[in-house]
């Protein structure tokens, strides 16, 4: 079941287009481009009495934010909170105009960082060749939280530290191993 509406605002009104359990609203940018996000219906009626926008954070993503009392609110922020003090808000399936509350969830930052898209050519985080005269060519590392620093000399941010889990014959028991190490370091329900 699919339906068609619009919501009336002192600005243009976002387009919306309800599609089961979730709506898609459109929208568009000052220089004339469109976007889309989407969230649950039972989210719509909130969402549709402010004017969204699309806000490209260095190029990274583009997140839907509005102006709510002269303050800039993500949209994810606006429907499930802003996170505690230690955590950030993820996107789980890493698409940050899906705000869909199934798909929001406030994570540490190390959690984060791991749902990320794979960008090394192993397609697998924290796995590196390694070209030694060995037998042995799989290195894998994890980054973590550094319960032993404080946060004095880092500008804020939570420090960390890069662990060295170990060295593995094949690249599939390299997979294992790091797989085990996130389950230990960032708990079962990771990924």
């Amino acid at each position: 079941m699919s339906t068609i509406g619009y919501m009336k605002k002192r600005s243009k009104p976002h387009k919306y287009k309800i599609i089961d359990t979730y709506a898609r609203l459109y929208g568009t940018r000052r220089d004339g481009t469109r976007f889309k996000f989407t969230v649950d219906t039972q989210d719509l009626h909130g969402v549709l009495e402010h004017r969204w926008y699309s806000h490209n954070r260095g190029g990274r993503a583009n997140f839907i934010i509005t102006k709510i009392h002269g303050v800039w609110v993500y949209l994810h922020h606006f429907l499930i909170g802003k996170p505690t003090k230690g955590t950030v808000t993820d996107h789980i399936d890493r698409d940050p105009t899906n705000n869909r509350r199934n798909n929001l969830r406030h994570v540490q930052p190390s959690v984060n960082t791991c749902n990320r898209k794979i960008t090394n050519k192993h397609g697998f985080p924290g796995l590196y060749k390694y070209n030694g005269k060995k037998k042995i060519s799989w290195q894998v590392r994890i980054r973590i939280k550094d319960p032993t620093a404080t946060t004095k000399n880092t500008g804020g941010k939570i420090p960390t530290r890069l662990l060295h889990i170990g060295m593995f014959y094949t690249k599939k028991q390299a997979i294992r191993a790091r797989r085990e190490s996130e389950k230990l370091y960032f708990g079962e329900s990771f990924h």
